[in-house]
């Protein structure tokens, strides 16, 4: 196998596409707990990896492409160019801090705002099992880091720059910090909107709700797109995962406790 293909390292570029294919499986059976439906039967399955997986390897291609077109390296720990435990430390308090933040601040909303349940739903339904919220981590960690980060943001930076050059604002294709935070915080954005399908299963989509998905998410989202931009993806998912481990796990065992 080539190392290289289209500039794009091959180990690397499939390397995440299988990881987040594998993180895509193992939410499976949080999303399964946290809507009620039933566990796909494995030929719907086996359909939904193909395709998954076709997607994660365009996804994981463009992203580590587009990124070093626009001078961002995507992924320095997996290129030798960087060590883990450089930034390991960072990325794990950073990733607990902002998810010990969103528990709180959530709580706040749910104080001063009324959230609107659908009929049914209750804390048990809000929160999967432990076991499953650590499942589901990973694709947060790894899945929706391969999409949100590795790809989205170099590509609205892509497409910053493109219009910048048409108006003569641009020389180069290489990012600027300018440009790099714009595209860090519309992909912020849309990840806090991206939580709305799965919310819906819980709750109205109401103008609060929306405002509270985008807010919540967003501060995560700005916080791994910085750590992307600056440190590289492998500290991304790192801090994503720890924030999930703190959402997902440590809180619902501690409502349980309740």
């Amino acid at each position: 196998m080539k190392k290289e293909l289209y500039g794009v390292n091959v180990k690397i570029w499939f390397g995440l596409a299988i990881a987040a294919l594998i993180s895509a499986l193992l939410l499976i059976p949080y999303s399964s707990e946290l809507t009620g439906t039933p566990f796909p039967p494995l030929s719907e399955l086996m359909v939904s990896a193909a395709i998954g997986l076709v997607q994660f390897i365009i996804y994981a291609f463009l992203g580590l492409k587009i990124s070093r077109k626009i001078g961002i390296e995507p992924t320095p720990v997996l290129s030798g160019k960087a060590k883990l435990k450089d930034n390991l430390k960072l990325s794990v308090l950073l990733g607990v801090s902002v998810g010990t933040a969103i528990v709180v601040l959530d709580w706040l909303f749910n104080s001063l705002f009324t959230m609107p349940l659908k009929e049914g739903a209750s804390l048990e339904t809000v929160n999967p099992s432990p076991l499953y919220g650590f499942l589901g981590s990973f694709y947060g960690g790894i899945g929706e880091e391969l999409f949100l980060r590795l790809l989205i943001i170099p590509l609205f930076g892509l497409l910053i720059i493109g219009v910048l050059k048409l108006v003569g604002r641009a020389k180069t294709w290489k990012i600027t910090d300018k440009v790099a935070w714009t595209s860090i915080i519309l992909a912020a954005i849309l990840f806090g909107l991206g939580h709305l399908p799965g919310t819906a299963a819980i709750m109205d989509i109401t103008p609060i709700v929306v405002f509270r998905a985008v807010l919540l998410n967003g501060i995560l989202g700005i916080v791994y797109g910085w750590l992307f931009y600056r440190k590289g993806l492998e500290f991304a998912m790192i801090s994503h995962f720890s924030s999930d481990i703190i959402l997902h796990v440590l809180f619902p065992i501690v409502i349980a406790m309740l």
